[in-house]
């Protein structure tokens, strides 16, 4: 708060402009971040763990439910070990 101009915080509304401004993504960059998700797979030196927790990372910059991201990260696992959800 300390780092707002004077007219950022003047009124409640400037306010929740400046906050909105610096917290919220807008639409376009939340899509891009989906896609990304969506388009990363497990590395061939990467263990499930470490997959597992960047997709998480991307997931919480798009704000998706669990179901949702249980897809993109079975999706993005390594073939051997995809096979193993099917079963």
């Amino acid at each position: 708060m300390e780092k707002l101009d004077g007219d950022q915080k003047d009124t409640i509304g400037h306010l929740k402009v400046a906050i909105s401004q610096r917290f919220i993504k807008p639409p376009v960059l939340r899509f891009r971040s989906a896609c990304e998700m969506f388009g990363k797979k497990q590395a061939d030196n990467e263990t499930v763990d470490a997959y597992a927790n960047r997709l998480r990372s991307l997931a919480k910059r798009v704000d998706i439910d669990d179901a949702t991201l249980l897809y993109a990260f079975g999706s993005g696992l390594r073939e051997k070990l995809a096979n193993f959800l099917q079963a």
